[in-house]
């Protein structure tokens, strides 16, 4: 029995994913070569509850392994890989053993060891600069913003600015994370009215964060209206070329309602680095000799809205309720209804702001800054366990 139970627990390791499995061989080869602690040091097993010297020994262990996986010289080009790395170490342990390493005990050390590397070896800015309605303007004016080969990117970027999106709810992290039921498709845009030139767009979007926990977290969905208008930021606009773009290709029929809506030269769902690589190569082409297009990213478009928002004369509490940035935002959602909505995303398309002013604009609201996270490290916080899997 005790050797069915051994090769069950063995069976289950070996079917797990090879990520895992690497995970699991880099501990091995980390205690037995680099720390040469012997065999018995791979499993911490005891008899009895570990002492407290054994457990902070064992966590020991596991931020010297986390070391030795870091940058500059380690196997792991990011933080957040050795993080992953660490945490697989531990799932497997206690797949092969049944007992967390350390187990019954808050591993404080280890947590502030992995976020003083990550400050150690940033692999990014800390934060994002804005993106601004200066940029769309010099990309509609030198581009064919619009044409086939930009469509589906000038659409994602303007949706992701003018509707505050964060980067999770305006592309999955990798095409083969879509999913219908979570990323947008068509049968989440209406325009309205439905034929003809459109006098606003309704977008329904998943949210992600605080609105977005729990087992039905992929069920909540919220409707962003957005108005059509000249301005050089119109995601209505943009969606609607989109949309009749599309309707040309299928001879005149509706896009099916579970297609995807933002999508790349090849037909499959628009990803994260898909659309990340479009946008830094888009701020290169301005060939601003000030501009570093490593210092922008999708959450870029989010904060360039908001501060743009806060230009054109949006209170506050507005921003805070169209932006979904707190646990109060059904209570703020009150004060932000539809005219809202749209009004202040017409004024949000029109207001461009110089980063020089990003400061004066905050200090001018009475906006604190200080004790916030990062931008680098909210858009990191963004994404699902389900898109951390893929």
């Amino acid at each position: 029995m005790d050797d069915v139970i051994g090769q069950a627990t063995q069976s289950s390791i070996a079917k797990s994913r090879k990520s895992y499995v690497r995970a699991w061989k880099y501990w091995i080869l980390f205690i037995l070569v680099i720390a040469q602690l012997g065999v018995s040091r791979i499993f911490r097993v005891y008899e009895t509850q570990p002492t407290l010297h054994e457990r902070l020994a064992d966590e020991t262990d596991l931020m010297r392994f986390a070391c030795w996986l870091s940058p500059p010289d380690g196997r792991m080009k990011t933080i957040g890989a050795v993080a992953s790395h660490v945490s697989m170490v531990r799932t497997m342990h206690k797949l092969a053993t049944g007992m967390d390493i350390a187990e019954g005990y808050k591993m404080h050390r280890l947590s502030y060891c992995l976020k003083g590397l990550g400050e150690l070896y940033p692999t990014a800015p800390r934060d994002r600069h804005p993106a601004t309605v200066g940029m769309f303007v010099a990309w509609g004016a030198t581009l064919w913003w619009y044409s086939r080969r930009f469509c589906h990117v000038a659409a994602a970027l303007e949706l992701g600015f003018q509707a505050l999106l964060r980067a999770a709810e305006l592309v999955p992290r990798t095409a083969r994370a879509f999913r219908a039921d979570k990323h947008l498709i068509w049968r989440r845009v209406r325009f309205v009215p439905p034929t003809g030139k459109p006098r606003y767009v309704e977008v329904r979007i998943t949210p992600v964060k605080q609105a977005n926990k729990g087992p039905n977290r992929h069920a909540a969905q919220l409707p962003v209206v957005l108005p059509m208008s000249d301005a050089p930021v119109c995601a209505c606009r943009a969606l609607h070329k989109l949309y009749c773009m599309r309707r040309s290709e299928l001879g005149g029929t509706e896009p099916p309602p579970d297609e995807p809506v933002l999508r790349d030269a090849g037909g499959t769902p628009l990803a994260y680095v898909e659309l990340l690589r479009w946008f830094r190569w888009l701020i290169d082409y301005l060939r601003d000799a000030g501009v570093d297009s490593r210092t922008y990213a999708l959450h870029s478009l989010r904060i360039g809205g908001a501060t743009a928002l806060l230009k054109a004369g949006c209170p506050p509490q507005i921003i805070q309720a169209l932006g979904r940035w707190s646990s109060e935002i059904f209570s703020l959602y009150t004060r932000a209804c539809f005219h809202d909505g749209l009004d202040w995303a017409d004024k949000m398309a029109r207001a461009n702001v110089v980063p020089l002013e990003v400061a004066s604009l905050l200090r001018r609201n009475g906006i604190a800054t200080d004790g916030s996270e990062s931008a680098l490290e909210r858009e990191q916080d963004e994404w699902t366990e389900d898109d951390a899997d893929d």
